[in-house]
């Protein structure tokens, strides 16, 4: 894959996305909550299409005492992979969630980095669905460090995102239904043209993969905790990475997103992959962020059509435009675990 150094400016880690037009997003009801009070630690078992998985929510008290638990959007993502109702989260200054695409994990899920009840602010937490805005009751938790965490209301994530809550009585359990079924796998079922969209959504974003993991959109941080060091020619200024205590935990979550877009059969290699040891430093028991050298990706490139399909591979024509020249190319999606993967021929 081509790759050409575009301007020498620097650019915060501030993650950018491309996402697809979709359709209108549900309403949710904002509900009032206090702006400030105490989240109260609430340890909560949900039955996911009929297996039971236990999250670490937060819950909120009304005036009677009768909780509502929230629960932080990374840990549904996760739990929610693979299923039909799987969703990624991104960040570009805006918590941005794409319905439909594998959840890529960013560590630290399942998990709470801290214990008992807390302290929390909370109101109106406005998401991008798909590039579409939508307000959500929620409140923010602070770890020691100071680093920030958003927890949300199952149902209103339910609504939006198009999966069913409710309540078994018998088992006084909250259950989720993600419509996933059973059978096959639900990514050999898509159609030709859902397949099609797929192809051009992973084509787009394995163009300019080298510019996301060279910039550390993969990765969120706290502008409230930074570090100065010199590089032998200026100060730097690094900031800390929310979520990660080591480089090496870095390096494997970009890892993670290469082979989010890419199938196993192509290294992790290029630019991106590189550039990860030279952008972090550990300091003060965290990981820092520095200013980053913009690049820019290869030339537009456009899928034309299907050439054909089985039942774990599909072969697709289009092709590179740089400037009026137009280069013609094929290249494959293959689908490994339950996934469909990018593969460049």
């Amino acid at each position: 894959m081509r790759n050409k150094l575009s301007s020498l400016g620097l650019a915060l880690c501030m993650a950018v996305t491309m996402v697809s037009a979709a359709a209108a997003v549900p309403a949710v009801t904002v509900e009032q909550i206090p702006p400030a009070g105490t989240a109260y630690a609430a340890s909560q078992t949900v039955s996911i299409d009929g297996k039971p998985v236990t999250f670490q929510m937060y819950a909120l008290r009304n005036a009677s005492g009768f909780g509502t638990n929230y629960v932080k959007l990374r840990d549904l993502a996760y739990a929610l992979n693979g299923t039909s109702a799987q969703f990624a989260v991104e960040y570009d200054g805006s918590i941005r969630v794409v319905p439909g695409r594998a959840y890529t994990p960013a560590g630290g899920e399942m998990t709470t980095p801290f214990t008992g009840d807390r302290r929390y602010t909370g109101g109106t937490t406005g998401l991008k669905v798909t590039g579409e805005a939508v307000d959500l009751t929620a409140f923010t938790l602070l770890d020691d460090q100071g680093g920030g965490y958003t927890y949300f209301k199952l149902r209103d994530l339910g609504a939006i995102l198009g999966f069913g809550v409710g309540w078994d009585d018998a088992a006084k359990q909250v259950t989720l239904d993600t419509g996933s079924g059973s059978g096959g796998s639900d990514a050999q079922a898509l159609s030709d043209e859902a397949l099609l969209q797929l192809a051009k959504d992973l084509m787009e974003r394995a163009s300019y993969v080298d510019q996301y993991l060279v910039n550390a959109h993969f990765i969120e941080t706290d502008q409230q905790d930074s570090i100065t060091l010199n590089d032998g020619y200026s100060d730097m200024r690094y900031y800390r990475v929310i979520g990660y205590q080591t480089v090496a935990q870095v390096e494997e979550a970009a890892r993670q997103y290469w082979y989010s877009i890419f199938s196993r059969q192509v290294p992790f290699e290029g630019e991106g992959a590189s550039s990860i040891s030279r952008n972090f430093v550990e300091a003060n028991g965290g990981v820092y962020c520095g200013y980053l050298l913009g690049l820019g990706g290869d030339g537009m490139i456009e899928v034309d059509r299907l050439i054909s399909r089985t039942a774990d591979r599909a072969v697709f024509a289009g092709h590179e435009e740089f400037g009026d020249d137009l280069y013609p190319l094929q290249f494959s999606l293959v689908l490994e675990d339950g996934e469909w993967r990018y593969l460049p021929n």
